[in-house]
C-alpha cells in the first residue's frame, strides 16, 4: 500500500524562535547594516582630501567659501577653477549659480552645499542624496552647473 508522503514539520529552531523574537533579530540587523553605512559615508566624508585630484590645493574648501560669500552678496566673477559664479535673487530667495565645474569638485563640494541648504547639479535637485546620486549628477559630462539655494540665516 501506499502511504500518505510525509508531513513537512518545521525546523526545531523555527519551532522554539517566536515570531516576534525573529522580526526583533532582523529589525537589529538592519539597523546595525544602516549604521555601518552611515559611519562609512561619514568616514568618506571626513577623510577624502581637501582638494580633489588635479585640482590645486584646497581647491574644494576654496571653492565652498566661494559659493558662501557669492550667497551673502560679494561680487566674484570667476571661481577657483576659473569658471563663471553669479548670483541672482528671485522671489526673496538667493540663488548661487556656479558653471563649468569639474565632476570631482562638484561632489566633494555637493555634500557641503546640501547639507546648507537645495542644490540643484545640471538641471536636477535630487530629492534623496547619496554619495552615489551625487556622483552619477555631477558626472553627467566633463564639467557640471550647480544652482544653489542657500537657506536664509536664523
Amino acid at each position: 500500500m501506499v502511504g500518505h508522503p510525509a508531513h513537512h514539520t518545521p525546523s526545531s529552531t523555527a519551532k522554539h524562535r517566536p515570531p516576534q523574537k525573529r522580526k526583533r533579530g532582523i529589525l537589529i540587523a538592519a539597523s546595525i547594516g544602516g549604521a555601518a553605512l552611515i559611519a562609512a559615508i561619514g568616514a568618506w566624508i571626513a577623510l577624502s582630501p581637501s582638494s580633489p585630484p588635479g585640482l590645486p590645493s584646497g581647491a574644494a574648501d576654496t571653492f565652498f567659501a566661494q559659493m558662501q560669500q557669492a550667497a551673502a552678496g560679494k561680487p566674484i566673477v570667476t571661481s577657483v577653477f576659473q569658471g563663471s559664479l553669479r548670483t541672482e535673487r528671485k522671489g526673496g530667495v538667493t540663488l548661487v549659480t556656479a558653471e563649468n565645474v569639474p565632476p570631482s569638485l562638484c561632489v566633494s563640494v555637493g555634500w557641503k552645499l546640501v547639507r546648507r541648504g537645495v542644490l540643484t547639479i545640471n538641471g536636477v535637485t535630487p530629492m534623496r542624496v547619496s554619495a552615489a546620486r551625487l556622483a552619477e549628477l555631477c558626472n553627467q559630462g566633463e564639467s557640471a552647473t550647480l544652482l544653489w539655494a542657500p537657506r536664509p540665516p536664523e
